[in-house]
């Protein structure tokens, strides 16, 4: 028997680049790691990290410049932990096979007040740093994976007494990124159709009276000097639990609450908007393997009350964040793979048409063995957003349940309406889908003998 007993008051990690250059640092005010083998279970290992922060090198250092008589240990962090504590080690669980073993191995992540920001040069810092990565690990799991094969030996295969049972508990975490997004007045095409009846059918108009072009004006709302809006998207995550198991193959997320807001600021920092696009209470989300005979998985979605808000400026500004990372991301990885991509994509092609395509019956055998589930129980459910000038349009369900999703829903207290105004109402809508055969079977079916 042994016990083991490592703290830190301080710890710091640096992680450098290929070429030999910092990247992040991360650092941990206190820092105590404890294990023994005193029970009968075997070995458990118990950890704690007080307070983690994650900075980016660069940052940092030109933190420390700007501030002579030293900074806070969370300002201009990558991420900030208040608190994680880890368990590891075999318990005590309920096991349902026949050779009685009921010690298993858990693993245990508490973490208390997590919160990650983010902008735009972090995002590609970190895009960067990951597509590096992951080429070294593939050009050193190939290297690997020859070295075998070359020494003829067998793959090892998992022995099955790894840990079978994984908790995570998240507790106040808030996930924040800024950006700024370009505003340009620009004038556009805007021809008008016209529908005359029987007097001359439907017309287009694109030019005047004058003989000029149709044309509409677009403005923004705020001055002309600005030129670029700064905005915020933020996501709160108050309470979250996850649950895997992996004897029974189930995997079980709770979520307390979710909140995503975004806000836009002025050039003189001031709060202009603020808008909730995302709240969610009490959702639960369950997946298990099926026990009916030929059904693959279960699941179940459940939550208590959902808001969606759409607004213009935000997906305007999504869209524009989101083509900005694909581009980055595409432009990386020619940089790091080169034209491996390619000969990869051209490969794929050629052994997709090789594959021959299975009969009828076979693919339906094969469909029915791999149905799955999802039933849905949502109480309510409610859908707003700004669809044209002046207009505000809003969807609301009081109730939304299905013993599965991929058959049909179930409805009750639909209520559609405009800037206050109902135009739709329903106590209880059933949505369907019949199932059909495919068009080769229904022609081998009722082919004339």
């Amino acid at each position: 028997m042994w016990t083991c007993t490592v703290s830190s008051p301080e710890m710091t990690i640096v992680l450098y680049s290929i070429n030999g250059l910092p990247l992040y640092q991360g650092c941990s005010q206190s820092s105590h790691v404890f294990a023994n083998n005193i029970s009968s279970m075997g070995t458990a290992v118990h950890m704690e990290l007080g307070e983690l922060n994650l900075h980016m090198a660069d940052e940092y250092q030109e933190c420390l410049k700007e501030s002579p008589f030293g900074m806070e240990s969370n300002s201009g962090a990558l991420m900030h932990i208040a608190k994680v504590s880890l368990d590891w080690g075999k318990k005590d669980t309920e096991s349902s096979e026949e050779d009685g073993s009921r010690c298993k191995l858990v693993l245990n992540v508490d973490v208390t007040g997590m919160g990650i920001y983010l902008n735009f040069k972090r995002v590609e810092s970190l895009i960067t740093t990951g597509i590096s990565f992951q080429a070294l690990l593939k050009s050193l799991s190939a290297s690997g994976k020859r070295t075998a094969q070359s020494r003829g030996g067998r793959s090892s295969k998992p022995s099955g007494k790894g840990t079978r049972f994984l908790k995570f508990n998240l507790e106040r975490c808030s996930v924040n990124f800024c950006g700024d997004t370009g505003l340009e007045n620009t004038v556009v095409p805007d021809p008008k159709r016209v529908n005359y009846g029987s007097q001359g059918g439907q017309v287009i108009i694109s030019v005047l009276d004058d003989g000029t072009p149709r044309t509409a004006s677009i403005m923004s709302s705020v001055s002309d000097e600005c030129k670029k809006l700064k905005y915020s998207v933020s996501l709160d995550i108050f309470h979250f639990t996850l649950c895997m198991n992996k004897e029974k193959q189930s995997t079980e997320m709770e979520l307390e609450r979710a909140r995503s807001m975004y806000q836009e600021y002025l050039e003189e920092r001031s709060l202009d908007t603020k808008v909730t696009v995302f709240d969610m209470q009490n959702a639960k989300f369950v997946q298990r393997s099926g026990g009916l005979k030929g059904i693959a998985i279960c699941s179940l979605f459940s939550a208590t009350d959902i808001k969606v808000r759409w607004e213009p400026d935000v997906h305007l500004s999504l869209i524009e964040l989101v083509l900005q990372l694909r581009l980055l991301v595409h432009h990386q990885k020619l940089q790091v793979y080169g034209n491996e991509s390619k000969e990869d994509a051209s490969n794929m092609k050629d052994t997709d048409q090789k594959k021959e395509a299975p009969s009828a019956p076979e693919h339906l055998d094969k469909h029915k063995k791999r149905e799955s589930i999802f039933a849905v129980d949502v109480e309510m459910l409610t859908i707003s957003g700004e669809v044209g000038d002046g207009v505000e349009a809003v969807v609301q369900v009081q109730s939304i349940f299905s013993e599965n999703a991929c058959i049909g829903l179930l409805l009750e207290g639909l209520l559609l309406s405009f800037n206050g105004s109902r135009v739709l109402k329903s106590s209880r809508m059933q949505i369907s889908r019949i199932l059909a055969l495919p068009v080769a079977c229904l022609m081998q079916k009722y082919q004339p003998p």
